[in-house]
């Protein structure tokens, strides 16, 4: 039969063991904590105005590949209708 002792036996086994695994899955070594290995990371202030900063950027970049994308339609419409008053590569009246 199981006694008191021993249930505290096994909780105190269990929870040692139930340590070590978290331990060993989150990377830390012995005698690290969770605050120390996390320690290096910005605070959710510092992540959130670098990612602001980002997003700026990649927005700057859309506008930008939308004109470019603008002025590259416009100047292959201009040849399109070069190409179609100069047929051989030479204008009309040049013969």
């Amino acid at each position: 039969m199981i006694t008191g002792e021993d249930v505290i036996k096994i909780k105190k086994a269990l929870g040692e063991e139930i340590a070590f695994q978290l331990d060993e899955k989150l990377g830390l070594e012995l005698g690290q904590s969770l605050d120390d290995k996390l320690s290096h990371l910005p605070s959710k202030d510092q992540f959130y105005e670098e990612n602001d900063k980002l997003m700026g950027e990649l927005k700057a970049i859309r506008e930008e590949q939308s004109l470019i994308t603008e002025q590259y339609k416009r100047t292959f419409d201009e040849i399109e209708e070069l190409k179609k008053i100069h047929p051989n590569k030479t204008h009309i009246f040049a013969n």
